[in-house]
């Protein structure tokens, strides 16, 4: 197994300057562990696949988990990136400030040429190297940079530049610049050629000794040439970067907005990289003079001022980024009225920078960008560690998924699967119908808001596209040939981006929390384990969710439309012949139709030159792309219905075929179980790993404090201390015991696995919103919160199991107060626990060992909590011996196959005896026990419902027992026995007097003494007429015991 995380980071995080290089390093231990406990999981899976075929059986493998199982896709075992070091890529346009701010980023003095307009058309890699093997290197493609015995055309040494005191960075500007700097007088396949080397420069910098590689690229817009586009795209398939995104105007003006529309274009949907706006140039003046105070007024101009308005104006630039079109579709939307707080907690991806030289207060300015670029390393850090995470979440489904078969191959009876069928055939039809009617309305809404995002868009967006010339640019004066021009291009990325993604985040924003709560509440019904109708949920709706449902795929189908049009090849065809005559068909005017595709030919080419004809040209394309996305409504609707038919049919059939296979090989679910069953202890252990690292991880790397001189707790392997971790103070952390880690380690892992799985149980149970599942709903299980994993001497390792810190066990509470405890707060206790054995059942969960000392308790409420799940089993069938005497009799016969419902039931039985109010506490030893102290103890003498309940829980024969929602109704009752009532009389006090003999209690006391006395000298029942002996105080509040 990977080792622990623990073995190589045995220190804390501090919070000093090298805290990022910590994390760093930190990150990359965790992503490695990660990586080896997946390689891990990969061993155990492969062979547990391969001992399925040796099962008796023809055809097991069709079983419904083993086909899910079989089908998983390791791909996500190569989602992370194969790099040490963190991958940074800058983009922006000319004049965004780019080449300053990578200086300040690097911290180094400048060595790049800067100026207005372009100035290179490489892209340069900045990676850490010692002084002595400082240099840079030229590599003939970015392909070739990254392949083994890669080729490097020139390598030059910059060693001797840091040979002194002071290092010499004038001398490594002259010596790059030749490689670094845009050629003049090149024709377009020169320009090619020299584009697309690559360069990388090794140097000292104390951020890229933080393991973070930076690249430089040329700033562009979306009529650059192609071969700068396929440079950057090149890029981000070798390193899977985080793309910091500059713009100095913080209205994101148009030069910003054509590049980034390059950007996106150029990356497409299923390559878009982590991007973080970075607004550069905010002079410190300018943040002044938008909090309302102007250049005038220098006094004004402190430290504690700008301090003070720093956040405001920084959430300004924030919104006016917002606003930009097209670029929303990547932000969260955040209120003026935001506390700043939460605004840095929720905008992680967005910043503000300085130029420090030119700024008052200098400090202020050099802060400013010192901020923003440790927010630039701590938002790559997150997005980085978010693929191992999603690694870490695939692998642990996926051992969700293995006990899942191991519950769906344990035994049931034919009855018991027709009435699993039923319900799974009714959630589909419900489902379906609501899922139709409210999709059909999103669709709806979307077309609607497309088109108005086209029609108030279209004029701006033909004035960008008729653009034929770039001013800026020194190469459009040599040839116009570098520089494409096509309309059509240029139009449907702007479509993309600015409008259809626009349209439809608008309306996905407004609807998807109302949608994913639909899909997610109706799949997450369940009121038993259904394997059927989850096999159907995971085959047939795998990809239902609201992301998956709405913008992705609907999307791609218009981007489609828009993209591809019948006389694509024709066009192709045509263009061959009308290059020589390009001019001609420029000045001459030609009938609409002919016009149109001559136009749409000479714009395939980037032949369109005339600009009244590119006028007309962008105006008609952008006409024919409205028809077609009007056109698509009613085609979008049909196909809406025709897909919910399809998939409701496949539903239909994946339930009714896995039915008749589970029916016709019931004989061999056994084998199946016992087969699996011996990877229950590796996959738990990897699974407890695996949260263990992710626990780890969210707190940084702070390692938790346990304090063994305490115990809180102990039992047969296990001991529960106190401790912390970090913020979080007051826990309980159970640990297995030393005497027993050599022999019984797997145990820490099989308790963590079925405590994490009840507490899933337990958190979905609480987010259900109907009523019937509200009456079940409970909090009443210890929640596990987190996992620590300890890595000792001798390659042992202990998993620290975290829990809350509760006042007491109920046996300590019951040892002090059993012979005061009052019928009500036995009731509430058994409900409590009753109701939590109803959900851990539904999901076919026993708890094995159900006891006052395995539930603990808050004094101030009585709020009981079960815990100790180590002795659980996600299965109903069970032969292990397991649990603490007197056991069901089932249990005893060693070997035998019994119902682990049925002896949970029984267990309730001797726990419900436990809490019952006697002269003390005691745990009974056998059977006799009980059956002589329910002979002495007296709920009360008129009332056995809560003693019958007991022996029915603890009948001999396990079919005859209550299940757990019969037992709670049966408590219902009790309860109501004891429903406080009001005096029949007054009607304000509560009823106290019970009359005697004739047991009838009415009215409180003071109206009891205002009865009238007859000659008998006593007042007679005001029901009955019998006279009234004396009246009695008990708990109850029934108007008669008989």
């Amino acid at each position: 197994m990977a080792s622990s995380i623990t073995s190589v980071m045995n220190k804390p995080l501090e919070k000093d300057s090298n805290s990022l290089k910590q994390q760093i390093d930190f990150n990359r231990h965790i992503q490695q562990s990660f990586k080896e406990l997946a390689n891990d999981f990969l061993d155990v899976y492969l062979d547990f696949q391969d001992t399925l075929p040796q099962l008796p059986s023809n055809n097991l493998t069709d079983e419904p988990y083993i086909q899910s199982l079989g089908s998983l896709d390791f791909k996500f075992l190569n989602n992370t990136p194969g790099f040490e070091r963190i991958q940074l890529v800058l983009c922006g346009p000319n004049s965004s400030g780019k080449t300053t701010f990578l200086h300040s980023f690097l911290k180094i003095k400048s060595i790049l040429p800067a100026g207005a307009g372009p100035v290179t058309a490489r892209i340069l890699k900045f990676t850490y190297a010692s002084p002595s093997n400082a240099c840079m290197i030229l590599y003939p493609s970015i392909q070739q940079a990254y392949i083994d015995n890669h080729q490097e055309e020139k390598n030059i040494s910059l060693a001797s530049f840091f040979n002194n005191s002071q290092t010499d960075w004038k001398g490594i500007s002259e010596t790059i610049k030749e490689y670094v700097t845009r050629p003049k007088d090149i024709n377009e396949d020169e320009f090619i050629d020299w584009a697309k080397r690559y360069i990388e420069i090794r140097i000292p910098s104390p951020t890229l000794e933080l393991n973070i590689d930076v690249y430089d690229t040329p700033g562009l817009l979306f009529h650059d040439h192609p071969i700068l586009k396929a440079n950057v795209q090149e890029l981000v398939r070798h390193i899977c970067p985080t793309t910091v995104f500059l713009y100095s105007n913080a209205a994101f003006a148009k030069d910003a907005n054509e590049c980034y529309l390059m950007l996106r274009g150029v990356l497409g949907d299923l390559e878009q990289p982590s991007i973080f706006y970075l607004n550069t140039k905010q002079d410190i003046t300018t943040l002044f003079t938008g909090a309302g105070i102007g250049s005038q007024q220098t006094k004004e101009f402190t430290v504690a001022k700008y301090e003070e308005i720093l956040p405001q104006e920084r959430l300004k630039r924030y919104q006016l980024l917002f606003s930009a079109v097209g670029i929303a579709n990547n932000l969260t939307l955040i209120e003026n009225n935001i506390s700043i707080v939460e605004f840095n907690q929720l905008c992680d991806n967005f910043d503000i920078s300085s130029i420090v030289g030119r700024s008052l207060l200098s400090n202020c300015a050099a802060d400013m960008t010192t901020q923003a670029c440790q927010r630039i390393v701590e938002y790559a850090m997150k997005k980085e560690m978010d693929s191992a995470y999603a690694m870490a979440d695939s692998i642990l489904a996926a051992i969700d998924n293995f006990f899942d078969f191991t519950t769906s191959a344990s035994y049931r009876t034919k009855e018991q699967w027709n009435r699993i069928h039923s319900n799974a055939q009714k959630w589909g039809e419900r489902f379906f119908e609501k899922f139709q009617k409210e999709l059909s309305n999103i669709m709806e809404h979307i077309n609607n808001n497309i088109l108005a995002h086209f029609d108030k868009h279209s004029t701006n967006i033909i004035e960008r596209a008729i653009k034929l010339d770039r001013y800026d640019d020194p190469l459009q004066k040599k040839t116009k040939d570098i520089v494409t021009k096509n309309i059509k291009d240029f139009i449907q990325v702007v479509l993309q981006e600015e409008v259809i993604k626009v349209g439809v985040n608008e309306i996905i924003n407004q609807t998807k929390a109302h949608f994913k709560t639909l899909v997610e509440h109706e799949i997450s019904i369940n009121t038993e384990r259904n394997e059927l109708l989850i096999t159907a949920q995971q085959q047939v709706l795998m990809n239902t969710s609201s992301e998956n449902l709405t913008q992705r795929n609907w999307l791609s189908n218009i981007l489609y439309q828009l993209s591809f049009a019948p006389s694509a090849m024709m066009r192709l065809i045509r263009g061959f012949r009308l290059l020589p005559f390009k001019e001609y068909w420029n000045k001459n005017i030609l009938p609409n139709e002919d016009k149109y595709d001559m136009m749409d030919t000479l714009d395939s080419f980037s032949s369109l030159i005339d600009e009244s004809k590119r006028r007309d040209f962008a105006e008609q394309y952008l006409k024919r792309k409205r028809k077609i996305i009007e056109a698509q409504k009613d085609l979008y609707g049909q196909n809406l219905q025709q897909w919910i038919k399809d998939k409701k049919e496949m539903f239909r059939k994946n339930i009714q075929n896995n039915y008749k296979f589970v029916l016709s090989r019931l004989e061999n679910r056994e084998n199946a179980y016992k087969a699996a069953h011996k990877y229950f202890k590796k996959f738990a252990e990897i699974e407890c790993k695996l949260v263990a690292l992710k626990d780890l991880a969210k707190f940084n790397g702070k390692l938790p404090i346990i304090d063994e001189s305490l115990e809180l707790g102990r039992g047969t392997h296990f001991v529960v201390y106190p401790g912390e971790w970090s913020t979080e103070k007051n826990l309980a952390i159970k640990k297995l015991k030393s005497s027993s880690i050599k022999s019984y380690s797997y145990l820490q892992y099989l308790e963590a696995h079925y405590h994490r799985k009840v507490t899933q149980f337990r958190l979905n149970d609480l987010l259900q919103e109907t009523a019937d599942l509200r009456k079940t709903r409970t909090p009443y299980i210890v929640p596990l919160l987190y996992l620590f994993d300890q890595y000792s001497e001798g390659n042992m390792h202990y998993l620290w199991i975290f829990m809350p810190r509760y006042d007491k066990s109920l046996e300590e509470y019951l040892q002090d107060n059993i012979s005061t405890i009052k019928p009500k707060c036995v009731l509430k206790i058994a409900n409590d626990i009753i109701d939590v054995l109803i959900l851990l059942h539904a999901n076919d969960i026993v708890h094995r060992d159900i006891k006052a000392k395995n539930v603990l308790i808050y004094e101030r409420n009585l709020e009981c909590y079960l815990t100790d799940f180590g002795t659980g089993n996600q299965s109903i069938m069970n032969s292990t011996v397991v649990g603490t005497f007197p056991l069901a009799p089932e249990v005893v016969n060693s070997g035998s196959l019994y119902n682990g419902i049925a002896a949970d039931i029984y267990s309730f039985g001797i726990f419900l005896y436990e809490i019952l109010p006697k002269t003390c506490y005691n745990r009974p030893d056998s059977m006799n026990t009980i059956y002589e102290s329910l002979k002495k103890i007296a709920l009360n003498p008129d009332n056995s419902l809560y003693e019958e309940l007991i022996l029915s829980c603890l009948k001999e024969k396990p079919g005859e027992r209550p299940s757990a929602i019969e037992i709670k109704g049966k408590l219902e009752e009790c309860l109501h026995i004891l429903k406080e009532k009001y005096c029949i009389i007054c009607e304000d006090n509560l009823r106290r007097c019970r009359f005697q003999p004739c047991k009838h209690k009415l009215i409180c006391e003071p109206c009891f003494n205002k009865l009238p006395i007859t000659t008998d000298g006593q007042p007679n029942c005001i029901i009955c007429g019998t006279p009234i002996a004396q009246w009695t105080q008990d708990e109850y509040n029934q108007t008669y015991f008989g």
